[in-house]
């Protein structure tokens, strides 16, 4: 049964160009974004004149007319004046939704929790977790944008334990399940209150 959907309103970006002439890469990067709640624009589109709008994907790898390269084969990560990032190819779906994520491009994909199927959905994506996983992301859920103690999660998610480094363990592991998708501000530690779901 699914249930809970939010989106997130604290979007920087989440239009993206993809710059290539490799058909197949832009159709397979395309799936991707799409599946992660990204919008596809053209690379010369001018969004409200706005060069934070969009976060470019370039591929750098050359075909064989190009002249030397300088660049590293892959693809080249841009968002308004921020460093640009380089991912070698071939490119991993989480590598790549990760860097965009890291660039400020955290996308306002709708998420939604299947409690039938201990999962959460992120776009077309799915995220298997745990029971325990489950319950503990249900809570955060429930109650999304406001801090909640260690003690709070143990409690809630019924985690069988009295210490405080119950909760840590299972916020960890959603962390690194969740990050591929959503990006490190998932979920983020509120000094001397908890953990707080920041999508």
């Amino acid at each position: 049964m699914a249930a809970d959907i939010s989106t997130n309103a604290n979007t920087r970006a989440h239009n993206v160009a993809i710059v290539t002439g490799d058909e197949a890469l832009r159709g397979m990067l395309t799936v991707w974004l799409e599946d992660a709640g990204y919008s596809v624009v053209h690379p010369q589109a001018s969004l409200d004149a706005d060069a934070d709008s969009v976060i470019y994907v370039t591929d750098t790898t050359p075909d064989s007319t190009s002249a030397a390269h300088v660049l590293p084969f892959g693809l080249r990560v841009t968002h308004g004046t921020e460093p640009a990032l380089f991912l070698p190819r071939p490119v991993s779906r989480a590598d790549f939704i990760a860097s965009l994520a890291s660039l400020g491009g955290a996308s306002a994909a709708i998420i939604r929790l299947d409690s039938y199927r201990k999962s959460v959905y992120v776009g077309g994506a799915s995220i298997p977790l745990t029971g325990k996983e489950y319950a503990v992301m249900s809570f955060l859920f429930s109650r999304r944008g406001e801090p909640v103690s260690r003690e709070e999660i143990t409690s809630a998610a019924h985690l069988g334990s009295s210490g405080t480094n119950t909760a840590d363990v299972y916020v960890c592991r959603l962390r690194k399940k969740l990050y591929p998708l959503l990006g490190s501000r998932t979920i983020v530690t509120v000094r001397g209150k908890g953990y707080m779901l920041a999508v």
